[in-house]
C-alpha cells in the first residue's frame, strides 16, 4: 500500500476533468505539417462518469473486494484514466505520475492525432477487467457493454487510424499501470487472501469470540 500513500494527497486531480463539458471533434486528421491534437479539456463527463459507475457496481457486487482491496483498485485506475489524456491537455493539467511519483510513462507520437475519449475509454477497460479478474458474469457484461457504448459514440468523429491508434496508446497506458500496481506485493491480487487462515484468535476472558 506504501504507494497509494503518495497517491493520496493527489488524489482529487484525477477527477478534474469530469466537469469538463465540451463537444470533441475530429477534422483533418494527422496532417503533418500542423498535426491535429483533440485537446484533452474538450472531453465531456461520460468516459470518465460511465466507467466510475461501473466501478461502483464492481467493488458492490464482486467477492472479496472489500473497502481497502476496492479502494486501491479505483486508485490505480482513475490515475491510470488521467495520466491517459494528460499529454492531450498539457498546457492546462499535469502529470502525477511522472512529476511526483518519478515514473517514465508511454508518450504519444507528436506528430499523430489521437480522439482522447477514446484513449480514456480503452484505458479503463483494461484496467478495469485485470483488477477485477473475478467479477461476476453480469458486470463483466457492463464493463463490456460500457465499452462498445463509448467506443461507438466517440468513433463517430474519428477516421479508423486515429480509432486503432487511440485505442492502442489507451491500452498502453492501461497496462503501464497494471504492471506498476503489481510492484506493491501487499495489495496485489489481495482480493485472494482477506483472511488471514492460520490466525487463532485469543481465547480466555474478555476476548472476543
Amino acid at each position: 500500500m506504501h504507494k497509494i500513500l503518495l497517491i493520496s494527497s493527489k488524489f482529487l486531480l484525477l477527477f478534474a476533468f469530469i466537469g469538463i463539458s465540451t463537444k470533441c471533434t475530429v477534422s483533418n486528421p494527422d496532417n503533418i505539417e500542423n498535426p491535429l491534437f483533440v485537446n484533452g479539456t474538450q472531453l465531456d463527463y461520460d468516459v470518465a462518469t460511465s466507467w466510475n459507475s461501473v466501478l461502483n457496481n464492481l467493488e458492490r457486487y464482486t467477492a472479496n473486494y472489500k473497502s481497502p482491496i476496492a479502494a486501491r483498485s479505483m486508485a490505480y485506475i482513475n490515475l491510470a484514466a488521467y495520466e491517459s489524456i494528460v499529454q492531450g491537455m498539457s498546457d492546462r493539467y499535469n502529470s502525477i505520475a511522472s512529476n511526483y511519483l518519478g515514473l517514465t510513462l508511454p508518450t504519444i507520437d507528436a506528430e499523430k492525432s489521437y480522439m482522447w475519449p477514446i484513449v480514456m475509454n480503452s484505458c479503463y477497460k483494461y484496467c478495469v477487467q485485470k483488477f477485477y479478474p473475478t467479477a461476476p458474469v453480469n458486470q463483466q457484461a457492463e464493463v463490456t457493454a460500457t465499452y462498445n457504448r463509448l467506443l461507438l459514440k466517440y468513433s463517430e468523429s474519428a477516421s479508423q487510424e486515429i480509432i486503432i491508434r487511440s485505442t492502442e496508446f489507451g491500452r498502453q497506458m492501461g497496462e503501464f499501470f497494471y504492471n506498476w500496481s503489481k510492484e506493491d506485493a501487499v495489495g496485489d491480487k489481495a482480493y485472494l487472501n482477506i483472511n488471514n487462515p492460520s490466525y487463532t484468535p485469543p481465547s480466555g476472558l474478555g476476548n472476543w469470540q
